[in-house]
C-alpha cells in the first residue's frame, strides 16, 4: 500500500485511505488515478505513473491551503468533514463508463489502496 505525505511547514496530518485506479492506455502510457480527489498522475510505468501522482498531489494540496479553499474544494469533490473525522466520498459512476472501455479495448484496469495524510489544520471545514 502507498502513502501518500507531505512536509507541509506548520500542518499536522489526517490520514485518510482511499482507492485509486491504475490503467494502461493505448499508447502504453499508465495513469493513477484518485476519483476522490479527481487527480491523475502518469508515466512510462505504474511507479512513474504513481510518483507523478504524489507530485499532482504535494501540488494540489500547497496551492488549495494557500488559497484557502482546501475544505471547500474537498467538500466540492464529496468529501465529508465530522467533527474529528474526514471521510474520503462515496465511489459513484463517474469515470466509470471511461473505465469499461479502456477494459473493452484491452487494457488492465487495477484498483490500489492508498493512505493520504491530509494537511488538517485547515483542512477542516
Amino acid at each position: 500500500m502507498d502513502r501518500f505525505s507531505f512536509d507541509l511547514p506548520g500542518r499536522d496530518y489526517y490520514p485518510v485511505r482511499v482507492r485509486g485506479l491504475l490503467f494502461e492506455d493505448e499508447q502504453g502510457c499508465f495513469f493513477a488515478h484518485l476519483p476522490g480527489l479527481d487527480l491523475t498522475g502518469y508515466g512510462a510505468s505504474r511507479r512513474d505513473a504513481k510518483d507523478c501522482l504524489e507530485v499532482v498531489l504535494r501540488v494540489y494540496f500547497t496551492d488549495m491551503l494557500l488559497k484557502g479553499t482546501l475544505a471547500e474544494d474537498m467538500i466540492r469533490l464529496g468529501w465529508i468533514f465530522q467533527g474529528e473525522m474526514i471521510w474520503p466520498p462515496q465511489p459513484d459512476m463517474a469515470g466509470f463508463n471511461d473505465m469499461l472501455e479502456l477494459m473493452k479495448d484491452g487494457s488492465a484496469v487495477r484498483g490500489f489502496m492508498c493512505t493520504i495524510d491530509i494537511p488538517y489544520s485547515n483542512a477542516r471545514a
